[in-house]
């Protein structure tokens, strides 16, 4: 219940901050079921050691995702976006997500490449990133497209995780230079709209000596021939 009070308070701390409402992102049941909320959250913290949330913030890129480790004493703030779909290669994947944090300081932020497939998170610091990501690509252990970015920021709290004071102050410095430093830049990836048909793509021309020719003659009198004269008609020479 502590957690999730402090959760609160980063919402509003997070308001203040951007002028906008940022609220908890809850399930229904959640929503509706307070007690349900506690027992899953306390499930979470005796199962794996974590306490997390989910912030929804307007016209953000993404929910912002954080995460508590009690085991390893480390903060994660991170936020998920779509790969480009109209990029086939990976690195050109990737570039389109570095150059959306080209002006981002690298410390203590690290990239995790999410693979169409069943294969594992490739984790990797954004620094080596920039540098070589071929290399990446190369050494990772999944050749399919990549899927989703995830960009974190993971704080190491170490002896801060022993207090409630300090641990409240990791908190609500970690959440805000996240969004300061990687949220507000993230954009995410929508296809391009439709363009409409040229003239030629909608109908194909027919050149002249490609069209069929007609197999019946054409109706009416053929004017290329003289009529003949009934013989009724004709003047009587006297």
């Amino acid at each position: 219940s502590g957690w999730q009070q402090e959760v609160k308070d980063v919402t509003l701390l997070m308001s203040r901050i951007l002028g906008r409402p940022v609220s908890v992102q809850l399930s229904n049941s959640h929503a509706k079921n307070f007690e349900k909320r506690l027992r899953n959250d306390v499930a979470a913290l005796c199962e794996d050691s974590t306490l997390s949330a989910t912030l929804r913030i307007p016209d953000a890129a993404s929910n912002l995702f954080l995460v508590a480790d009690l085991k390893t004493r480390t903060i994660d703030a991170s936020m998920v976006v779509d790969a480009p779909r109209d990029r086939k290669r990976a690195s050109a994947r990737i570039n389109w997500l570095l150059n959306q944090l080209k002006e981002t300081d690298p410390g203590e932020i690290s990239v995790h490449l999410i693979w169409a497939s069943r294969a594992a998170d490739t984790v990797v610091p954004i620094g080596a990133l920039r540098e070589n990501p071929r290399g990446v690509i190369d050494a990772a252990a999944s050749v399919a497209d990549i899927r989703a970015f995830r960009v974190a920021l993971s704080r190491d709290a170490g002896r801060r995780f022993g207090g409630r004071r300090t641990f409240i102050e990791e908190v609500e410095g970690l959440v805000p230079d996240f969004y300061e430093r990687i949220g507000q830049h993230l954009r995410a990836w929508q296809p391009r709209p439709p363009k409409p048909k040229t003239s030629d793509e909608e109908t194909e021309l027919v050149a002249p000596e490609t069209q069929p020719k007609l197999t019946q003659p054409p109706a009416g009198n053929d004017h290329t021939k003289l009529l003949e004269i009934p013989r009724f008609l004709k003047r009587a020479h006297l």
